[in-house]
């Protein structure tokens, strides 16, 4: 199998570099808008660009209806946190991406709020990590309808019963990657479809 990324129509595209590129590791983003409103919403289009200091990417496509929430709420507050999404939490990721409206998504995702030491960012309870994150850059990407930011980690929580010799053990929570537009895998090997419902 052979191919010319640039002759690849863009809906194989879609799945063919999903799959090729994988497992991404899903994050449930939390973020607020200016205004306070929080919002909650599965990605896996997250990297680790530094380890000191840590700096994380994370690209955000264009919806027909204009910018992601969780972009315009970056953008404008600078805060946000990445919360590692395990097996028992891939539905409610999942189910993240139906709200299309501004809601408190906290409470529509049955999800509990935590506070991070000095990082006004929401944490996520029910996950197994939470790291509280500021914007530092913003970059449009040339020939691409995506926006990437650059963030650092300011804080991290570990739930203890996932620490293992002092550090994080992502084995023991059982964490989720993507491995295509509908298709996941655990870090001990369980694989899983779950339908599309973003845009």
């Amino acid at each position: 199998m052979f191919y010319h990324a640039a002759d690849v129509p863009r809906d194989i595209a879609s799945q063919l570099w999903s799959a090729v590129i994988s497992p991404r590791p899903v994050f449930l983003v939390a973020s607020k808008s200016e205004d306070l409103q929080s919002n909650i919403a599965a990605f896996s289009s997250i990297g680790l660009i530094s380890i000191y200091p840590p700096i994380i990417s994370i690209s955000f496509g264009k919806r027909r209806s204009g910018p992601k929430f969780t972009l315009q709420n970056i953008l404008a507050t600078r805060h946000f946190s990445l919360n590692g999404v395990p097996r028992e939490l891939a539905e409610t990721a999942n189910k993240s991406a139906e709200g299309l409206e501004r809601a408190d998504d906290f409470r529509r995702l049955g999800l509990t709020a935590g506070s991070f030491d000095r990082s006004p960012a929401s944490a996520i309870i029910e996950a197994p990590l939470s790291i509280a994150c500021e914007l530092l850059q913003t970059v449009e990407i040339m020939d691409s309808p995506c926006t990437l930011i650059l963030a650092r980690c300011r804080e991290l929580i570990v739930c203890d019963r996932y620490v293992q010799h002092g550090l994080f053990d992502p084995i023991a929570a059982n964490l989720v990657g993507s491995t295509g537009l509908e298709d996941f895998i655990t870090v001990r090997g369980e694989s899983f479809a779950l339908p599309r419902t973003w845009e």
